[in-house]
């Protein structure tokens, strides 16, 4: 009965039982599978400061219509004669100018908060 020819890894040298060829069992890997890691490691460091800037553009968005707000505000004040149309639009435009600003402020924070992480 004729024996089967060894395995190659079995025949000597680095090679041998003791040493098997790593490259031989492991795939390699492909270019796709690195373009991936590249993706999964740039794509977020560069997402950051894009996401930042986007909550400083609306939090300076949110600030100036709270700042038109208040100039609209003050007139409103300063031409108040004590009737109560008069008074319902000053609340409203004090109401509006807190929300605008609250939600400018709260924009600043979260984008700072983002850099720093």
């Amino acid at each position: 009965m004729p024996r089967a020819a060894p395995p190659r890894y079995l025949i000597g040298g680095f090679g041998s039982a003791l040493w098997p060829r790593y490259h031989e069992y492991v795939p390699k890997r492909s270019m796709i599978s690195h373009g991936a890691e590249l993706i999964r490691h740039v794509i977020p460091q560069v997402i950051r400061p894009i996401r930042s800037l986007w909550h400083e553009v609306i939090g300076f968005l949110f600030l100036s219509l709270a700042f038109l707000g208040g100039l609209s505000g003050f007139r409103a004040a300063r031409n108040f004669d004590g009737s109560p149309e008069h008074l319902f639009r000053l609340i409203l435009t004090g109401f509006f100018v807190l929300v605008m600003a609250g939600y400018g402020i709260s924009s600043f924070l979260r984008a700072r908060r983002i850099s720093r992480s």
